[in-house]
């Protein structure tokens, strides 16, 4: 048995358990090592702790010391403000915040988007530690779920293209002197012009 998500200002992970702490068993840790999991220091907002997944996945230095970034550094410039205003401000409100956003990657400086978990960690007595984070990345479901959306944008695109040259074939048809008519396989009419009906 491991325990997660419980830290202190060392860059390490701390021994024992705290309410709300995850304890879960060896067969989970494969699992959970491949998400994010962040110690934040409550005081002045610098990270403490960022597993060996978590640097790999925003491109950290496996040797920087944590106590040299800041949390704002995870994210890119375009996510900041919503970091501040609403991750920021509703785990503070609430205990814990949950939803998707994005991070940064130290080296490429591409967006990551991710599946983030943030909560208030306190001792048994119920003062605030720090903040802690457990944050997935989601690059594949979201590329996936774009594709999805873009294929049914195009999809859309080529029914209004198909409607408007139905329209466009059946008024020039039915501005036509001759009598014309258009059957399926089955001989069915699908498309008739003014002078047969």
């Amino acid at each position: 048995v491991q325990v997660l998500s419980s830290f202190t200002g060392d860059d390490a992970p701390m021994a024992g358990t705290l309410p709300g702490t995850m304890i879960v068993g060896e067969e989970e840790i494969d699992d959970m090592e491949r998400q994010l999991i962040t110690g934040i220091d409550n005081a002045n907002c610098t990270p403490t702790y960022l597993n060996p997944a978590g640097r790999q996945m925003v491109g950290l230095d496996p040797d920087l010391p944590m106590s040299s970034t800041k949390i704002l550094d995870y994210y890119p410039p375009e996510v900041r403000d919503f970091a501040t205003n609403v991750i920021m401000k509703e785990m503070l409100e609430k205990g814990h915040w949950q939803g998707a956003t994005a991070f940064r990657h130290w080296q490429t400086e591409q967006s990551i988007p991710v599946s983030d978990t943030h909560f208030l960690v306190r001792d048994p007595a119920g003062r605030l530690l720090g903040m802690a984070t457990i944050t997935r990345d989601i690059s594949s479901s979201k590329r996936s779920q774009d594709e999805l959306e873009s294929a049914n944008r195009r999809l859309h695109e080529a029914l209004d293209d198909l409607a408007e040259s139905k329209s466009l074939l059946q008024a020039t048809l039915d501005y036509t002197p001759n009598g014309i008519a258009i059957k399926d396989l089955e001989g069915r009419y699908i498309l008739i012009n003014r002078r047969l009906e």
